[in-house]
């Protein structure tokens, strides 16, 4: 049994929670970095005793292990660049597993889910916004507060490249520390980036100042969306008419209103409870109102689950009868339009009756590989409908049929009976012969041998007697035949 106490370069490392509303002026960094919790892991459970940890190659981050105790493990699989931070009084042991040799008794492996740095500029990595806040937004600006771990957590922060303003930063419950002091604190290990950034804004508290970088814009744009557009492309859009929404780096599906309200004489707080007010009945939209860099107020609503577009509407038109009812009148105003999905029956009937359907299409594709025309099938198929079933093989039983074809050409051995007349019948009046609806017929063959007798002669006088025996005769006759 060994002790061993590991460090590795310094790197970062987050683990996202939900997004908390914003409460005043306040922006909470969100990521956990101690080993103790589950999130952490991809088994969702806290290492046991005896275990085997596994770490990414590239974590880029700390890990801060517990404060208290001394945790045994089989082995550790160390990454290439990030860091284990131990406690004062803590310790780390690896030891031999139990029944080494036999393959039933291997250590459970515990695999570490998270790996590369985790930037301030990040939008998921700060509480204190909804949905509908564009990516600009969603970090701290001139007159927010940041709120960071305690000194007895682990902490990695990667700097923006631009400078950025704060109003100021606590450490946990400990009271804001003076710009000189965060200035030594960014100096830290906890901070990558040799250039500490993040400055102190030094703007009073006050409802109508706004949300300002002393930066340059497009520069710090540019940072977030190189974090965000990757996320953007990975999910599809979700309605037919997307708006371009200033901050925001991806397509923004909801509803957008622009208002003729001048926000140095009309507070943002008192517009926004109107907002809360008109809304509180949508429990799926977000909304934010906002002033643009062109100093234009603005409210943004979107659907928190999935996009319908008629929730959207309907919060668009909520907020245009309320406001006209203020007094505000709305400049301009958008949708997004429907969804591009279909609804969720459409989703789930979808497979049912779409595989049939493709079954059958391949299946008509190929009858004529086996020989068969689509008439010959068809003919089958509807005589099938109506005698109810398909014909039998057995030729005692009922239904069944054949066909026979007869083509009046000079080859054929078939011929109609005009194209070639008897010349025992060339002086008949029977004019069948002629106008071809007489044929000889291959099924059949006549029994007739010589003129055919007649039964009586109606151009002479007949008795009821004499037409009496003459048809007894003949029937008599036509059954000795048979």
């Amino acid at each position: 049994m060994r002790l061993l106490v590991l460090f590795i370069f310094a790197g970062e490392f987050c683990v996202r929670k939900g997004d908390s509303w914003r409460l005043g002026d306040r922006k909470v960094w969100l990521p956990d970095l101690e080993f103790m919790t589950k999130g952490n892991w991809i088994s969702d459970k806290v290492p046991t005793k005896n275990s085997r940890i596994k770490f990414p190659l590239e974590i880029q981050h700390s890990v801060g292990l517990p404060l208290t105790g001394d945790f045994a493990f089989s082995g550790i699989e160390l990454p290439h660049d990030g860091s284990l931070l131990l406690p004062l009084n803590g310790g780390l042991q690896l030891t031999e597993p139990k029944g080494k040799g036999n393959k039933n008794n291997n250590p459970e492996i515990f695999e570490w889910k998270w790996k590369g740095p985790f930037s301030w500029v990040d939008p998921e990595n700060w509480s204190g916004s909804n949905k509908a806040v564009p990516h600009l937004e969603k970090i701290p600006c001139g007159r927010d507060m940041v709120i960071l771990p305690s000194y007895n957590r682990s902490l990695s922060i990667k700097l923006p490249t631009v400078d950025v303003n704060v109003k100021e930063v606590k450490i946990g419950k400990g009271a804001p520390l003076e710009s000189w002091d965060w200035q030594e604190v960014m100096r830290g290990r906890e901070f990558t980036n040799s250039h500490w950034s993040v400055k102190y804004s030094g703007s009073p508290y006050c409802d109508k100042c706004l949300c300002r970088h002393n930066t340059n814009i497009n520069d710090l744009m540019n940072e977030i969306c190189e974090i965000e557009r990757p996320r953007c492309l990975s999910q599809e859009i979700a309605c037919s008419y997307p708006i371009g929404v200033e901050g925001h780096c991806c397509s923004y599906c909801g509803g957008q209103l622009s208002l003729s309200v001048n926000h140095a004489t009309f507070p943002l707080s008192k517009l926004n409870e109107i907002t809360n007010e008109a809304l509180k009945s949508y429990d799926d939209i977000s909304h934010h109102v906002r002033v643009t860099l062109n100093e234009n107020v603005e409210v943004l609503v979107t659907e928190n689950g999935v996009y319908t577009g008629i929730k959207s509407a309907e919060a668009v038109d909520t907020l245009q009868r309320v406001f006209a009812e203020r007094g505000i009148s709305v400049l301009s105003y958008a949708v997004t339009g429907a969804p591009l999905k279909g609804s969720a029956l459409a989703t789930a009937l979808g497979p049912l009756f779409g595989i049939p359907l493709v079954i059958i299409i391949l299946i008509l594709i190929a009858i004529p590989s086996f020989g068969y025309s689509y008439r010959e099938v068809y003919s089958i198929f509807r005589a099938s409908i109506r005698e109810g079933s398909l014909p039998h093989d057995d030729p005692d039983k009922e239904g069944n049929f054949g066909f026979a074809r007869f083509e009046n050409i000079p080859e054929g051995e078939v011929q109609l009976a005009s194209a070639v007349i008897p010349e025992d019948d060339m002086d008949s009046d029977d004019d069948d012969y002629e106008d071809g609806k007489r044929f000889e017929n291959p099924l059949y063959r006549s029994k007739r041998k010589g003129p055919v007798e007649k039964i009586i002669d109606i151009d002479g006088p007949v008795s009821l007697a004499e037409l009496a025996g003459k048809v007894t005769s003949h029937e008599d006759a036509n059954i000795d035949s048979d």
